[in-house]
């Protein structure tokens, strides 16, 4: 069995491998890729429990500095360079033996091979407003970007989300996940500075008077609210879809997305709404308060037959199949 080391900066590599069903959602791409890796003979080990032992590979989750050049390299990048700088950065990227990644513009370098983020899929849900008794619902983190990018930034377009539902149709929306009991998260440093200060200070306010808290279980609350808010945190990226617009999939929500500009030749236009087809939220809600019962299942059938049918790249079998093969095709080649 090779001894495969994995990096992720100083983040603990065994959270990406908990199976609880509160993390299996995320985690599962990476579950399977290390049974793939297993199968072919590569043990994935965090640095504590490689211990002293000579590493006959590296595998990086991101791209990391390289220290050493005696074994071959690999990166998966997940992240986008506006959340990971290093990952567009050319002369690290080229130090790998292989590196994989959804952004069509690293696929094209000599050493990288296309794969998209994965996710369980499911095989859909249609059964049309039964139980939906909530109209919208949003799930995320009070976060921000390290830097401004105003362009490319859909935090802030949550918030303006948020901000708007909250005034015109607070029945119709609820909120959720971690941190959204302080102000808006802003970028770089400063962000962290002042909710640091909220938190010593402990006012008792609530910026955000939606929110319903953390949830565990997403699936509950998805399929018992029609629509969803699912933008990306960068808009602007070809490919760059995350595991957002497929936590309402499963579930038989229709999600409201933002993201990727090519969506669309990934995921069927039928299967979401666009939220940059609608000019502003008014907009936006006279489209979902208006749908009948009839429209909104043929976008659940759409969903259906997308999963079942066309969705094959981005299962977490073909992630991981992609990763292990060429991984052991390299290493053969070197030997």
């Amino acid at each position: 069995m090779k001894k495969c080391l994995f990096i992720y900066g100083n983040q603990n590599i065994e959270d990406l491998f908990d199976s609880q069903p509160s993390k299996i959602n995320l985690n599962a791409q990476w579950i399977v890729l290390k049974k793939y890796l297993q199968d072919k003979g590569i043990e994935l080990l965090s640095q504590k429990k490689l211990g002293s032992e000579r590493a006959d590979l590296e595998l990086h989750l991101n791209v990391w500095e390289i220290n050493r050049d005696d074994h071959p390299k690999f990166a998966i990048l997940a992240e986008c360079k506006f959340i990971h700088p290093k990952n567009s950065n050319v002369e690290l990227l080229s130090k790998y033996d292989q590196v994989f990644s959804w952004d069509s513009d690293i696929v094209s370098l000599s050493n990288a091979t296309k794969i998209q983020l994965a996710h369980p899929l499911g095989s859909g849900l249609v059964n049309g407003f039964k139980n939906r008794d909530k109209l919208v619902v949003l799930f995320g983190s009070n976060r921000s970007l390290r830097g401004w990018h105003p362009k490319n930034n859909l935090y802030s377009e949550r918030v303006k989300t948020i901000k708007w539902f909250e005034k015109n149709a607070f029945n119709d929306f609820n909120l959720y996940g971690k941190k959204w009991n302080l102000s808006p998260r802003l970028p770089t440093k400063l962000g962290a500075i002042i909710h640091s200060v909220e938190k010593r200070l402990s006012i008792n306010y609530k910026p955000f008077p939606s929110w319903k808290g953390v949830i565990i279980d997403k699936q509950e609350i998805l399929k018992t609210s029609k629509f969803s808010i699912v933008y990306e945190n960068i808009q602007g990226l070809n490919g760059y879809i995350t595991e957002k617009i497929f936590d309402a999939f499963v579930s038989g929500n229709v999600p409201i997305y933002w993201g990727a500009v090519d969506v669309e030749n990934y995921i069927p236009a039928d299967c979401f709404i666009n939220r940059c087809n609608f000019k502003d939220h008014d907009q936006l809600f006279k489209y979902l308060k208006n749908m009948s019962e009839e429209k909104y299942i043929v976008y659940q059938n759409s969903i259906k037959k997308f999963l079942n049918y066309e969705s094959s790249n981005f299962t977490c079998e073909k992630f991981a199949e992609t990763i292990s093969s060429n991984i052991i095709k390299i290493l053969n080649d070197t030997t």
